[in-house]
């Protein structure tokens, strides 16, 4: 029974879950090909997050990534996103930090690339592919995505 007991103890303590929920920003367009876009220049993104109890604390919010898609395309004139890829990763140093604290603390990073494009389509109905405003980043049309 002691030994159920250490075996269901170890698979709760190593069941946690470092989730990232990002949102993409703008719409996704199928209809676009790669003949419609024009590559303006190249995306890349690496941020980090650092997890709590086995992940189950410390999830970002929704715009983790995407804020910073929006700024990089608007920052380089372009329409959106082509070809984006994103990658999790944890390094040797992650590993160490979350092994010492027994997965208390657990740091990951987190990279985006891909093509920003200009596309030379017309916006989709009701979806104008850029909206400035003061408040919040414009909009950015994603032409692709791959997995």
């Amino acid at each position: 029974m002691k030994k159920f007991a250490c075996l269901i103890l170890t698979c709760a303590a190593a069941s946690g879950c470092m989730t990232v929920n990002a949102e993409l920003p703008g719409t996704l367009r199928a209809d676009v090909a790669a003949a419609d876009t024009e590559r303006i220049g190249q995306l890349s993104i690496e941020k980090g997050n650092w997890f709590f109890l086995y992940g189950l604390l410390g999830s970002p919010d929704k715009t983790f990534l995407s804020a910073d898609i929006a700024k990089a395309v608007q920052a380089k004139g372009g329409d959106g996103v082509a070809n984006l890829k994103y990658e999790s990763s944890e390094g040797i140093v992650d590993m160490v930090i979350g092994a010492c604290s027994f997965g208390c603390v657990d740091p990951r990073s987190y990279k985006v690339t891909g093509d920003i494009v200009r596309i030379k389509k017309p916006p989709l109905p009701g979806k104008p592919a850029k909206v400035a405003t003061s408040k919040a980043a414009a909009p950015v049309v994603v032409a692709s995505q791959q997995y």
